[in-house]
């Protein structure tokens, strides 16, 4: 089940990170712990569940437009669409110990100096350093169910990369809605 389930996730998105899709797993999963109640927390997340995997991928859109450097970093978002559901985001791909920054935005804007690429609209900038594999991760519980069908935010990373244009090397862009 669970090389079954992982096979269908990489049908969708052949290049997730084994962290990333060992995570979705993980969340898609449904719970055995009021079955079980003497091993609750003690049986690992659940049973697996196709359905519930697939559904992690479903809030984010991979608009593409990335522009690479001597790495080609990527930009991976997932998780629930409802109150307290997991979120997260994951940068991978990127120079060791590299500095970057993710762009949240509430529209799309295009960068002509980047040879035209899709970025968000800043609104908001998250600067963070990738670790050692270079990788950034974060996740967080939603504050609010997410709209449906409302294009809530566009995403991008910027990594610092010297053999990219400009010296920074920018991640596909992700679009972040309920479906």
């Amino acid at each position: 089940m669970v090389t079954g389930t992982t096979a269908l996730l990489l049908s969708e998105d052949a290049t997730l990170p084994m962290k990333d899709l060992r995570r979705i797993l993980q969340l898609g999963a449904v719970s055995v712990d009021a079955l079980n109640p003497a091993f609750a927390g003690k049986l690992g997340a659940g049973l697996v569940n196709a359905e519930g995997a697939l559904r992690q991928l479903l809030p984010a859109t991979d608009l593409g437009f990335a522009l690479p450097g001597a790495t080609a970093p990527r930009l991976y978002a997932y998780g629930g669409v409802l109150k307290t559901k997991p979120f997260a985001l994951t940068v991978a791909g990127g120079p060791s110990l590299a500095p970057a920054a993710l762009v949240v935005g509430t529209a799309p804007a295009f960068a002509p100096g980047f040879g035209g690429t899709v970025v968000p609209q800043l609104n908001q900038l998250l600067f963070v350093t990738l670790d050692a594999d270079g990788r950034w991760h974060l996740e967080f519980p939603l504050p609010a169910a997410l709209p449906a069908g409302v294009p809530v935010a566009w995403l991008q990373a910027l990594v610092k990369d010297a053999g990219a244009p400009f010296g920074v090397a920018l991640t596909n862009a992700v679009l972040i809605e309920n479906p």
